[in-house]
């Protein structure tokens, strides 16, 4: 490990700042770092896979089997139709080729030399095929024989069904026939159904009817409506209908008309690949049963049950027949051979689906695989692991892939002594650890682990067995064993990994959701592949606390409420799947909820933004969860006495509030020219409607385009629907229910994740101006709704009601359209390809401005990496905003200078009076732009620029990075701007005249210059604060960087300064070597204290004092605070241990005369992500600390030196944050 980042400058900075050579870009992460790899255990997954024999089957569910189970209908229309058979041949489905172990695609299959297993090229696993390979053209689907139940291919001449209708039209007939004029051929089977069978008929699998075969045929047909025929044949050519003439139906010619019905040919093509498709009215895979678990006879049911031979059905034509020939199109024989080779069995399906979802894993994943029959070695004593949990490395993954498309057919369903053993397995516990290679999955005692069970039928076998061998009856009784049970104990000692040698034991794993255990347990998901229970699922939570559960028996249907039930009780999820699409969603959302589990549990899903009180003591919490990527606000009391959250519920959740509300009820807005459109497909101007368009054409923007059908993507294409999902229509969510057009990614919540983004509390007008009619305006809005702004990463910033949590509308920068459509990505945030991403990310503020002659209440807001654009909304009135502007990097040349906008907004004004707000050029303002530090003021009304101040440092190869900016304004009555501040990356702190009060006029000037020892530049990322002491103003600055991955492992020492302006055109220089004019602080550290004791300055003519922090890589990278005449620092100090939420933390107090310093180590394991200082009711000082674990904490801020009460110099009062 370096001393300190490779790029930082090995040489000194003298007192003109120049260019340097450094990395083109900033590293900026994108995502918060505490949930990057280097701060969170791996998380622990074993697939327990269904082995057994079943997933043979080429239907799901069960129902499609006779009443002896094992034979599959094929005399049943629905057998053919993914209507009622979710691994039947679906048309609206792309079968795309499962992905391999490397991430590229098995090939795909083809039509005319298709493999019947493709991940095991001319292996049938037991079939009577001995060719490696199938012209799909020429062969036929049929079962092997009654005692079998899988459907084989067969190498035998296929015969063709034929339907036609008969037309009444006043004429009638006693009698048809049909014959074949094939010279070789011959009908094997004709039939005729009653009238209004209005079905397009099926052969049957053996393509008979009884047990004759025909050259002609004679039947009685009766009354006069149309009638329906059948027949096929085994050859190539023409069947024709003849004229037959009778006078009488039943010997006496009662009510028959004599007739003639015209001659019909039919000319058939032999093929042996069919399918149905549905067009009913009754949902798809909707088999519905009794308590007991019998089926529900019901028109769904009704319809699947078609059976020709014996005409159970009469009613409307649902189902129409399809051939797949070699004379049809190119992509559908492709489709259809993909399906043939990967999808069209309950085991070719599993294996595609879990390589599908496991492909973004890759090594911070540790993954493995065992079945759930025992198929290792004989006599084994337990379970034999396929695949030892291990890093998801490239090794790993290819001998995960082999185990999973290979794994035998041996057996039954022993579901219960299966999750035992994988309990077992995390608890090593096994009798003969040889057989399990030695290996040891657990590496850290915070570290969670998984079983993910997999099966498509009703558990058997033996019983689960516990840590102490006793039986355990019921599924879900084992998953409760191995979740409350302690899995790492003295007794016997398995403290210490084998793998890590780190301990294992200490209980120390945080609550996450309703897993709320800090012992090493396991949590259980589970997947039932076409199988139903008793009780009918649902997610309704209350509901599922009153579930009066069955008593399990074993291949019932009670067994598979077990496996909901152990689902629950392992404190995972239950997903029930019917066809290709569901197991595929259902096995991508059990991996985000792990990665949920893994980003909340241990390392972030917290909010890393300062509390906010509003009125009746009220803090506003932001917090994030990673994996699945959303977001919530709370409200939540606080104490007065004691400034702590008060316990229970909070107020109210956005989260919540949001996802109850209708998509169309809400107010969405955008900027449409001079004013806001509702952000609607309808309202969006072509140029906007492009940002939503043609996703998955050529190349695709989606994942999912892939695998999507034709008419899905045509509806993808078309932009409309993405509108909806943006705006929180869930109904084209890629969810587990959805059978009908799973298009988008499934959200947890419409709220998206809300990570640097400010809540803002808004109520009344907040400052006492003296300005003309400003006492006025702020009489006038006493009673004004209060209203909590933020922005978050669902690309909007939302105004939310602080009173009830109701969202009043929210506002889509058009900066950050081009980006929305990575939300709707399934793989979004799940991998370096599909990335979490940053939208409307940055601080808001608000102020109070004079527009032409009227005073407005205005909220302006940057986007840090989500973009180079800020914002600025007029809400004077909170439930009806109004446009102001957008000031965007490509709006001009000049606007190009603007980088990544980090800078918070600062609202002031000029000496003319012109209100403003002011930023800095923000982080990498390259490609286009040119890399210096500027500062950048622009009218407060119309965005227009007034002042553009560029630095000398930086350039398209160093840029500057010059973000956080402050501003000394004349009086807290008077916001007239006199001079602005800011530093940037490169260690410089710089002054900027706007308005001709100091030298040099209109321009920047270096103030000074933090280096560290070696001389190299200490970086500049959060804002200088300001303060007048002794009639001197002073800067106060601290250094150090938190954005990128490059800073994890940065070990250089950073610096506090606070620095004289001496209100000259001449800076101070390199503060460290200017020693004559800046004193020192030693900062000295004793166990979880550290303190430094004041040095003299003279502030009439010394440049001030500065300290370097104790420990190597510690460093200030949030927001500091005073308090008094003291400042307070929260230090950032990463670090590698994966059980610490990204590390440890100190809060510092400053003494602005001298550097007194005090300090406390706030925690070892967990990061300050902000905080706040307010009073409590008797005055005193308290600090509101938020963590990285998610939790607020106070301290007492007369324990860091402070004084018993805090002089405010701004706004900022206890009783209202306005």
């Amino acid at each position: 490990m370096t001393a300190h980042r490779p790029t930082r400058l090995l040489a000194a900075l003298a007192v003109a700042a120049t260019p340097f050579a450094q990395a083109a870009k900033t590293d900026i992460a994108d995502e918060p770092l505490i949930t990057q790899a280097e701060f969170k255990p791996k998380p622990n997954l074993l697939v327990v896979l269904d082995d057994s024999g079943s997933m043979r089957n080429a239907h799901m569910p069960d129902e499609l089997e006779s009443g002896s189970w094992w034979v599959p209908r094929y005399n049943w229309l629905g057998f053919y139709a993914s209507q009622c058979n979710g691994v039947a041949y679906d048309p609206n489905y792309t079968y795309t080729p499962p992905l391999k172990a490397d991430g590229t695609s098995y090939p795909a299959a083809r039509f005319d030399a298709a493999y019947p297993d493709g991940f095991i090229p001319g292996d049938w696993h037991g079939g009577d095929v001995t060719n490696k390979t199938i012209n799909l053209a020429e062969k036929s689907w049929l079962k092997k024989s009654d005692s079998q139940w899988e459907i084989y291919l067969r190498d035998a001449q296929p015969t063709i069904p034929i339907a036609v209708k008969l037309p009444a039209q006043g004429q009638n007939a006693t009698s048809f026939s049909i014959s074949s004029n094939s010279t070789s051929g011959v009908l094997v089977g004709v039939n005729s159904f009653p009238p209004n069978t209005k079905v397009v008929l099926e052969a049957k699998y053996d393509h008979k009817v009884g047990s004759t075969t025909y050259k002609n045929k004679t039947l009685a047909i009766t009354g006069t409506v149309d009638t329906w025929v059948y027949a096929a044949a085994t050859k190539e050519g023409t069947l024709q209908l003849k004229d037959i003439t009778s006078k009488s139906d039943n010997g006496n010619g009662t009510g028959i008309i004599n007739g003639t019905v015209t001659k019909i040919d039919w000319t058939i093509k032999p093929t042996g690949q069919h399918y149905y498709t549905y067009a009913g009215k009754q949902p798809r895979l909707t088999w519905k049963y009794e308590s007991d678990g019998k089926l529900i006879k019901n028109d769904f049911s009704n319809e699947c049950k078609i059976d020709i031979t014996k005409r159970e059905w009469s009613g409307n034509a649902v189902f129409e027949l399809h051939l797949i020939t070699d004379k049809s199109s190119a992509a559908a024989k492709q489709n259809y051979a993909n399906w043939a080779s990967y999808y069209r069995t309950r085991q070719l399906l599993m294996r595609t689906a879990l390589g599908n979802a496991f492909d973004p894993l890759d090594a911070n994943y540790r993954v493995g695989l065992m079945t759930l029959n025992r198929q290792g070695p004989s006599g084994a004593t337990d379970h034999i692991i396929y695949e030892p949990v291990k890093d998801f490395d490239s090794t790993q993954k290819i001998a995960f892939y082999r185990a999973l498309h290979t794994a035998g057919l041996p057996g039954g369903t022993p579901l219960r002594r299966a999750l035992s053993d994988a309990g077992k397995y995390y608890a090593r516990r096994f009798t003969d650890t040889a057989k399990n290679q030695k290996n040891d999955p657990m590496q850290y005692a915070c570290q969670r682990n998984f079983a993910l069970l997999t099966t498509d039928g009703y558990w058997n076998g033996a019983s689960g067995k516990s840590l102490e061998n006793a039986d355990i009856a019921e599924l879900a009784s084992v998953a409760d064993h191995y979740y409350q049970s302690d899995l790492r104990t003295d007794d016997p000692n398995t403290c210490t990994s084998w793998d890590t040698g780190k301990d294992v034991c200490t209980n120390i794993l945080s609550p996450v959701g309703k897993d709320d255990a800090k012992h090493q347990h396991l949590t259980t998901f589970s997947i039932g592949m076409g199988v139903s229970g008793s009780v009918p699922l649902t997610n309704d939570e209350e509901v599922i606390k009153n579930i009066a559960w069955p008593t399990p028996e074993a291949d019932k249907p009670t067994a598979v409420d077990d496996l909901w039930h152990a689902a629950i009780k392992g404190r995972g999820q239950y997903y029930s799947a019917q066809n290709a699409e569901q197991l595929t969603t259902a096995i991508q959302s059990i991996v985000t909820a792990i990665q949920d589990v893994t980003g909340a549990g241990s390392a972030t899903a917290t909010s890393t933004l300062d509390l906010v009180q509003g009125d009746g003591n009220i803090a506003f919490e932001a917090s994030y969860t990673t994996g699945a990527w959303y977001g919530d606000l709370l409200a939540r009391e606080l104490d007065s006495r004691t400034a702590e959250v008060k316990p229970g519920d909070p107020q109210w959740s956005a989260r919540e509030r949001l996802d109850a509300k209708s998509a169309a009820s809400r107010k969405i807005y955008f900027k449409n020219g001079s004013a806001l459109g509702e952000f609607t497909w309808g309202n969006l101007p072509s140029a906007l409607q492009a940002h939503f368009k043609d996703l998955c054409a050529s190349p695709a923007k989606l994942t999912q385009c892939a695998t999507l059908s034709t008419t899905h993507q045509t509806t993808v294409n078309g932009g409309a629907e993405l509108v909806s999902y943006l705006r929180g229509d869930r109904t084209k969510e890629a969810k587990s229910t959805n059978t009908t057009a799973p298009l988008f990614r499934e959200r947890k919540s419409v709220l998206g994740d809300i990570i640097n983004s400010k809540p803002i509390h808004v109520g009344k007008p907040p400052f006492d101006y003296a300005d003309a009619g400003y006492a006025t305006f702020k009489t006038s809005h006493l009673t004004r709704k209060k209203v909590v702004y933020v922005g978050a990463n669902d690309g909007m910033l939302h105004a939310l009601d602080a009173a009830t949590g109701e969202e009043l509308w929210a506002y889509i920068p058009t900066a950050v359209m081009p980006n929305l459509h990575k939300l709707a990505d399934v793989k979004y945030g799940s991998n370096t390809s599909q990335p979490h991403t940053y939208f409307v990310d940055g601080k808001t503020v608000q102020g109070d401005v004079k527009i032409g002659g009227a005073w407005k209440t205005i909220l302006v807001g940057g986007l840090n990496k989500g973009g180079r654009a800020y914002y600025a909304l007029d809400i004077t009135d909170p439930e009806n905003p109004q446009a102001l502007w957008e000031f965007a990097h490509d709006d001009s040349t000049v606007h190009n200078n603007l980088g990544l906008t980090y800078s918070d907004p600062v609202i002031s004004k000029l000496d003319d009076g012109t209100w403003t707000v002011a930023f800095g050029s923000g982080y990498n303002n390259v490609s286009p732009g040119d890399g210096k530090g500027r500062l950048f003021v622009v009218n407060a009304a119309t965005g227009a620029i007034l002042r553009n101040i560029a630095t000398t440092a930086g350039g398209t190869t160093t840029p500057s990075g010059l973000s956080k900016i402050n501003v000394w304004v004349k009086a807290l009555n008077d916001n007239t701007a006199q001079r602005f501040y800011a530093g940037d990356l490169l260690g410089n702190v710089w002054r900027f005249d706007v308005d001709d009060k100091v030298l040099p006029h209109k321009a920047a000037m270096q103030l000074a210059q933090m280096q560290d020892a070696s001389g190299t530049p200490q970086p500049i990322t959060t804002e200088p604060k300001l303060r007048e002491y002794d009639k001197q103003p002073v800067i106060v600055v601290a250094t150090g960087r938190y954005l990128g991955r490059d800073d994890i492992d940065d070990t250089q020492v950073q610096s506090v300064a606070a620095i004289r302006d001496p209100l000259t055109a001449t800076g101070w220089g390199a503060v460290r070597t200017n020693t004559a004019k800046f004193k020192k602080v030693t900062i000295t550290k004793s166990g979880t204290t550290a303190s430094g004791a004041a040095v003299t300055v003279d502030w009439a003519t010394d440049g001030g004092w500065w300290a370097d922090f104790p420990t190597a890589g510690e460093r200030v990278a949030m927001p500091m605070e005073w308090d008094g005449a003291r400042l307070l620092a929260a230090t950032t100090l990463p670090s590698g241990d994966q059980c610490k939420s990204g590390g440890a933390s100190w809060l510092y107090s400053f003494g602005l005369a001298g550097g007194k310093t005090d300090a406390e180590q706030f925690s070892e394991d967990t990061l300050i992500v902000g905080f706040s200082v307010v009073t409590n009711d008797e005055g005193q000082p308290k600090i509101l600390v938020r963590t990285s674990g998610n939790e607020t904490q106070v301290k007492d801020g007369t324990g860091l030196g402070g004084g018993t009460t805090i002089k405010r110099a701004r706004r900022v009062s206890w009783r209202e944050l306005p």
